[in-house]
């Protein structure tokens, strides 16, 4: 990646070297050699992109071996042993009213993080690969924590609406497991229909029931 980041910042002093020529001495040969090297710049930084998304991965996936493999290890002896741990999100952009999460149609929900706590008792957990599935339809995948996702509700139709979360659990001691945790969505038109007595607006933490199994 070092070499990379070389080229691209060869490839941006070019640039800036070639730009700066046609804009102050009309230079035309300079402006198509600034085209040029716009268009090697716009490919460096997609394979950058790439191979940043492929680190992080990379990364993630280093600090979890050992979890994953006291997990595979511990339960060999029984694989019905699923993962004990609650899901919960932090958010921003809606409400929460009595489990539900109240937005403006056009305002956008940002869904900030998403992590798991071990149920009381157990031993420490972590999750992956989180799934963005909404009413019924996928949205996504964010493998990487913090597993960040933003829905613009601009084109949601104006009533309720589920999105359900589902993800990897690994658990030390338990089997591999996969969570499903439904957030709902009431989606409305001005911030008067937001039910009184809750605060519009700003971040939050949301738990929610997940179902867990393997």
């Amino acid at each position: 990646m070092e070499e990379l980041v070389a080229k691209i910042g060869e490839a941006y002093a070019s640039f800036i070297a070639d730009a700066n020529l046609q804009a102050e001495k009309g230079n035309k040969a300079a402006g198509t050699r600034a085209r040029k090297t716009s268009l090697a710049i716009e490919k460096l930084l997609k394979e950058f992109r790439k191979a940043s998304i492929d680190a992080s991965k990379l990364l993630f996936i280093l600090m979890a071996l050992p979890l994953l493999a006291a997990t595979m290890v511990s339960c060999s002896d029984d694989d019905k042993d699923v993962p004990e741990v609650n899901i919960g999100i932090t958010y921003s952009g809606a409400t929460d009213v009595d489990g539900t999460l109240y937005t403006v149609q056009g305002d956008t929900i940002s869904i900030d993080s998403v992590y798991c706590t071990p149920a009381e008792g157990t031993k420490p957990a972590m999750i992956n690969d989180v799934a963005y599935v909404l009413d019924g339809r996928p949205l996504g995948i964010s493998p990487v924590p913090p597993f960040s996702i933003s829905l613009d509700t601009e084109g949601f139709p104006v009533g309720r609406h589920v999105l359900t979360l589902q993800m990897t659990v690994l658990q030390e001691g338990k089997s591999v497991g996969t969570a499903w945790m439904p957030v709902p969505i009431a989606v409305v038109d001005t911030i008067t229909d937001i039910p009184s007595g809750a605060t519009p607006g700003g971040s939050a933490t949301f738990t929610g029931k997940a179902t867990t199994s393997n």
